[in-house]
Formats: structure tokens, C-alpha cells, sequence
């Protein structure tokens, strides 16, 4: 009974620790002291949406931050890489 047990929370232990990662937002980013540096928009006339890209920095970390916002408004979820 107890190596089941045990089984069963070694193989679940990973995807608590994936599931517990912390989704990345400008507004956190900005809260956790990052500051925006620069700020672009691409968008064509012949695209449905506009790319809207944000680079932050804080010390020596710099974050590309981006988002497109479609033409009903909606926005799609922040993808922040570091270059």
C-alpha cells in the first residue's frame, strides 16, 4: 500500500510543479518591477489583427514581451521570451 501510494505521488509531483508556474502578464511583470523601455505596433491594412510588442527591463534582465489584438478586440495570451 505504501509504494502505491508512493507511485502515485512521484508521478504526479511533475505536473503539480508545471501547473504551479506562474503565467507571465505585463501588468506582473510591471507589479515585479519591471519597466517598460519600448513599445511597438505592427499591424497592415490587410491583416485582421495588430502585434503589439513590449520590451522590459529591470537591472539586467531584459524581457520581449508580445500580444495581438484581433479585430473584434480580443487578445490573445502574452508571450514574453528573453532575446
Amino acid at each position: 500500500m505504501k509504494i502505491i501510494l508512493f507511485l502515485i505521488i512521484f508521478y504526479l509531483t511533475p505536473f503539480n510543479v508545471l501547473s504551479a508556474e506562474k503565467e507571465l502578464s505585463i501588468n506582473g511583470l510591471l507589479e515585479d518591477g519591471y519597466k517598460i523601455i519600448k513599445q511597438d505596433t505592427i499591424s497592415t491594412n490587410e491583416s485582421l489583427y495588430s502585434k503589439m510588442i513590449f520590451t522590459l527591463k529591470k537591472r539586467s534582465s531584459i524581457l520581449i514581451c508580445s500580444f495581438k489584438i484581433r479585430g473584434s478586440g480580443n487578445i490573445t495570451r502574452t508571450r514574453c521570451e528573453k532575446p
